[in-house]
């Protein structure tokens, strides 16, 4: 009798605790998702803010640099979050068994209320690997497009230095030259 008594607290004890890790893995899930959408909305600001052309005075181009500082900063404050979230969902999916099935694109059809635990467990898993694939590859190309809108706002930004220094050394030559007429 006893031993069915310990044999019923194990299970139930192993059951709150795999109910405990579905919820915190879900919780990821839902986290990772959640970024996802983030990143998304972040890229659709960036294409309208620094996708068009670089041009303009000295203060439209202050305000460019200005746009795109803060900008990079609300990625930089993103950063920890999207990164800790993508370890952690690396750490599950390597802590996890090789999935047999290959296919991470095919989602069960089934209710997921009607799966096993180990199914749910599966499709967890391939659920987690597949949002951190994607989050991780929005991430990085969001990242790579704000260092490109930078690239060509400090290129434009020589470009109008030299410009106007080259614009500077001509008036300057050309007051020279209209002093020396008048001398002569």
């Amino acid at each position: 009798m006893v031993y069915h008594w310990l044999m019923f607290f194990f299970i139930f004890c192993y059951r709150n605790r795999l109910e405990s890790n579905s919820e915190h893995w879900n919780a990821l899930l839902l986290s990772l998702r959640e970024l996802t959408e983030w990143v998304i909305r972040k890229d659709t600001e960036l294409s309208s803010l620094g996708m068009g052309p670089v041009r303009g005075d000295a203060a439209s181009l202050q305000k460019q640099l200005d746009d795109h500082k803060a900008f990079r900063r609300q990625l930089e404050d993103k950063r920890p979050i999207v990164e800790s979230n993508l370890l952690s969902g690396r750490q599950y999916v390597a802590s996890e068994p090789p999935i047999s099935d290959t296919s991470d694109t095919e989602a069960i059809d089934s209710d997921s209320r009607y799966l096993s635990t180990e199914e749910q467990n599966r499709e967890l898993t391939r659920s987690i690997r597949r949002e951190v694939a994607k989050l991780s590859e929005q991430w990085n190309n969001l990242i790579d497009k704000s260092d490109n809108w930078k690239q060509r706002l400090d290129d434009f930004m020589t470009v109008s230095a030299a410009t106007t220094s080259l614009i500077c050394n001509i008036m300057n030559m050309l007051v020279g030259d209209e002093n020396e007429n008048k001398f002569n």
